[in-house]
């Protein structure tokens, strides 16, 4: 994969996840702990990157698995508001570009904004 191709889904992914995570920020502020998460998925004609709407799940979970795939794309990767610290690292496992993670913390969920989530 390029380098130009690793930045543009690396992009799409940071939008997927500061869109969950603004919805578990969201909830917090009620006192409801529930994670968000989706697919990050290609478009099989194009070759172009995007992501689901963020789905909803429950405290610390979402099952993926249950969120379905729009005709004419592929899964290449996940994402989910969790708690754990941010790292953005891929692999390759059985043709698929998998993420490891592209979630952040809940204290830097701070530093998300509206905006940020839009671009």
């Amino acid at each position: 994969m390029s380098v130009l191709a690793q930045q543009q889904i690396d992009h799409v992914a940071m939008s997927a996840e500061k869109a969950a995570l603004l919805l578990t920020r969201a909830d917090l502020k009620k006192g409801i702990h529930r994670e968000y998460g989706g697919w990050i998925i290609q478009n099989n004609e194009d070759g172009s990157h995007s992501y689901t709407k963020p789905v909803k799940g429950q405290e610390a979970l979402i099952d993926l698995s249950k969120i379905p795939v729009p005709d004419g794309f592929t899964i290449v990767g996940d994402y989910h508001s969790g708690t754990i610290l941010p790292a953005r690292r891929w692999l390759d496992r059985a043709g698929m570009t998998t993420i490891i993670m592209v979630g952040m913390g809940m204290m830097d969920m701070e530093e998300i904004s509206t905006e940020e989530a839009d671009s």
